[in-house]
């Protein structure tokens, strides 16, 4: 019997990251990480960022799925703070939360999933 559980495997998905700083000007961030689930759409994602940024989160890191959208490169630009994961194959919702777990900094993070929203 095995008990290692099965987060301790690394990431077998490749991704790209764009924007962001990883742990800050010191390296390491002391702070929350906030960790979100991007599951398309891109229905007021500028106030998203800006929201959690007001929130006082030191990290923001939003993992994007492999029809990455156009808008990544100006929303990296304007968010410095924000750091995009762009998975290049699909992942299930686990794969992406120990993704963004990997990357994170923080001491502390929060896993908030995003979903589509059609008007």
């Amino acid at each position: 019997m095995s008990t290692i559980p099965t987060t301790s495997k690394p990431a077998a998905a490749s991704y790209t990251v764009v924007g962001g700083t990883k742990g800050g000007r010191a390296g390491r961030v002391r702070g929350v990480s906030i960790i979100l689930l991007h599951r398309g759409g891109v229905v007021n994602r500028p106030e998203i960022f800006d929201e959690f940024e007001k929130l006082g989160a030191d990290e923001i890191i939003s993992v994007e799925g492999p029809g990455a959208s156009y808008d990544i490169e100006p929303l990296s630009m304007k968010f410095p703070r924000v750091r995009f994961i762009i998975l290049h194959a699909p992942a299930n919702p686990g794969e992406k939360i120990n993704i963004g777990m990997q990357d994170s900094s923080g001491d502390l993070a929060a896993v908030l999933a995003r979903k589509s929203v059609v008007s």
